[in-house]
């Protein structure tokens, strides 16, 4: 997390979900006025408190004086932790808010693009974007330059993440080869995240869904 558009002192929580259990982190205080970014390790508190199944974290951001910051930015670090000098992927978000006006009756729908390569892994990771909330049933859709071509369905919790591995759904290519994939769901909080992380070097790229 970088300083926070708005003026600001906020204390903060990561909330990691292992096995129907919560992780809560100790609070971290964090100023509008640092000129320095907050970085957290997801994988520290992972390992360092033996949690297990982990797929799914929170990040939880409070005021201390009543007042809400309008917009909360963050970059989400995804990449290989092997490779001491590979390039990271970062992805840019925004942390959301529960006052956010949400008709009744919308749904979830999100799009984005993942790559096939054998010299590649790449990933796509599906979940909700709060932790709160019943499971609900979501349906996915995989297109390439001829149309639809995989379907896949899941009962997701709030609580966990469904991750796809491109390269065993179709198979690893040799020729770069590119889908597209639609995510849809009651609830409308679904979001995805796509990581290419390049094999042999060990650098990555990351994308949020649209």
């Amino acid at each position: 997390m970088y300083p926070v558009f708005s003026l600001s002192k906020l204390s903060i929580n990561l909330e990691i979900y292992s096995k129907n259990k919560t992780f809560i982190s100790p609070e971290i205080n964090f100023s509008s006025k640092s000129s320095k970014p907050l970085n957290i390790c997801i994988n520290d508190y992972v390992n360092s408190n033996n949690l297990k199944d982990v797929s799914a974290f929170s990040l939880v951001a409070k005021s201390k004086n009543g007042k809400i910051p309008t917009r909360m930015n963050h970059q989400l670090i995804y990449g290989n932790e092997k490779k001491d000098n590979a390039l990271q992927c970062s992805i840019n978000l925004s942390l959301t808010n529960k006052q956010v006006f949400v008709p009744k009756y919308k749904t979830g729908f999100a799009w984005g693009q993942a790559i096939n390569h054998s010299d590649f892994s790449s990933f796509v990771g599906f979940c909700f974007k709060s932790s709160d909330g019943q499971k609900d049933k979501i349906q996915i859709n995989f297109y390439n330059e001829t149309g639809k071509i995989k379907t896949l369905t899941k009962s997701l919790s709030p609580k966990e993440s469904f991750i796809v591995k491109i390269d065993k759904l179709f198979k690893s290519s040799k020729k770069l080869s590119f889908f597209w994939y639609t995510v849809s769901s009651k609830r409308h909080d679904i979001s995805a995240y796509s990581v290419h992380i390049n094999k042999k070097t060990g650098n990555a790229s990351g994308e949020h869904n649209f």
